[in-house]
């Protein structure tokens, strides 16, 4: 490989690794806003224990990032829900992998995730009745799911998620406003995503006029405490090197990656196994490997969704 075709590899691993970035933090924002938005009633309504409540919880447990996973931990050391409900989850759930799914391959990652959902229900079921719908057993948790002072008041409270006046417009919220703007009308354009108007670009579209969408009817409160100190600071890096680094390491096996790839796909159950193994690694971004090598035509689907069903993302580290 020359200089030239180094060069332009790594642009086009960068432009790529931008494009899912800016995705993914659209979509952990809006995931951010309504859970903020409706605590409270969700919870109230989910510890109910029928069987439409289990299905529920796995549907959010299916929600891409790790809000869901950490939700039904939450519900089960509070007593509210079982341990099959819990493990129906965690198969259920992707991690921040299903918003990098989500943007890379739209299609394949709907059916994915509808496969999970089913697996989970059916393994969770199984799971309640070996162990008779038990709980958690540990220390009870007698101050209930931790939220920010004013958040659990309602959407006047000083802590809730909506603003609650449109006079002040603070800096911040204004280069928020600007930078989705720009991006919005980039993708208008054809500077940004697909140059035909497919449903990848119909959908970056749709997420960044969302993104803007939650910036001007967010609080200061969310802005400064969910979207900066959480979403940007924990999350962000991790993920554009995570995403940076898998989708590098694919393409540089392109160039020499025939024999690795023969490699794998002789050797499914190795690569399967490899796949189990790094899956039960509590991190989101090391299950992106497979995901990127599914894209690339490297690893096998099954070899997808034996990573899907073991990883949880952050899920698991509750």
């Amino acid at each position: 490989m020359d200089v030239r075709a180094a060069g332009e590899l790594i642009f086009e691993v960068l432009r790529l690794t931008l494009l899912v970035t800016s995705f993914v933090f659209t979509m952990m924002m809006l995931v951010e806003f309504i859970n903020v938005s409706s605590t409270g009633l969700i919870s109230k309504w989910l510890g109910k224990g029928s069987f439409l409540n289990f299905i529920a919880i796995v549907l959010i447990g299916a929600t891409p990032g790790c809000l869901g996973a950490f939700t039904a931990v939450a519900l089960f050391i509070h007593g509210v829900i079982s341990r099959g409900v819990v493990v129906a989850t965690m198969i259920a759930a992707s991690g921040d992998e299903a918003f990098f799914m989500l943007a890379i391959m739209p299609k394949t990652a709907l059916l994915l995730f509808a496969f999970l959902i089913v697996y989970g229900i059916a393994v969770g079921m199984v799971t309640d009745r070996i162990f008779k719908k038990k709980g958690y057993k540990g220390e009870p948790c007698h101050r209930g799911m931790v939220l920010h002072q004013g958040e659990h008041e309602g959407e006047h409270a000083e802590g809730s998620a909506r603003r609650r006046s449109f006079a002040e417009w603070s800096a911040l919220r204004l280069t928020l406003l600007c930078a989705f703007l720009f991006v919005s009308a980039g993708v208008v354009m054809g500077w940004i995503g697909e140059e035909g108007w497919n449903w990848e670009r119909i959908a970056l579209l749709v997420t960044t006029v969302t993104g803007f969408a939650v910036i001007f009817l967010a609080s200061d409160h969310f802005i400064r405490e969910h979207l900066i100190r959480h979403i940007a600071r924990e999350h962000l890096l991790k993920l554009f090197l995570w995403t940076f680094v898998a989708l590098l390491a694919m393409e540089l096996l392109k160039f020499g990656g025939d024999h690795f790839e023969a490699l794998v796909k002789h050797n499914e159950v190795v690569a399967i196994l490899l796949a189990c193994m790094v899956g039960l690694l509590p991190e989101s971004g090391s299950h992106m490997i497979f995901v990127a090598g599914y894209v690339s035509g490297i690893v096998p689907f099954s070899v997808l969704v034996a990573s899907s069903v073991v990883q949880d993302g952050h899920g698991m580290l509750p």
